[in-house]
């Protein structure tokens, strides 16, 4: 993927932490951008998730040269909250 690909990393959260993150959440899970570097970490933290909105679903299926539904059927799965797409 280009260096210039951006996308987020979710962590979903831990319940009961006890730290002030669990409350200014509310619920959600929390993520930051970052630039791919092709390296494949973003599959190796623990209970990690990419989430990828439509916007990047187009971007990265035109660079693999497949089309968005052969893309989103073949390298993505249903968030674990059932709120969007996570890479596979």
């Amino acid at each position: 993927m280009p260096a210039s690909l951006t996308t987020r990393i979710v962590q979903p959260e831990r319940p009961g932490n006890g730290d002030a993150s669990d409350k200014a959440s509310s619920g959600t899970p929390s993520g930051f951008a970052f630039k791919c570097r092709c390296c494949g970490a973003c599959c190796r933290i623990p209970d990690g998730i990419v989430r990828v909105s439509d916007a990047e679903i187009a971007r990265i299926a035109a660079f693999l040269g497949k089309s968005e539904a052969a893309f989103i059927a073949e390298d993505t799965v249903l968030a674990p909250d059932r709120r969007g797409l996570v890479l596979s």
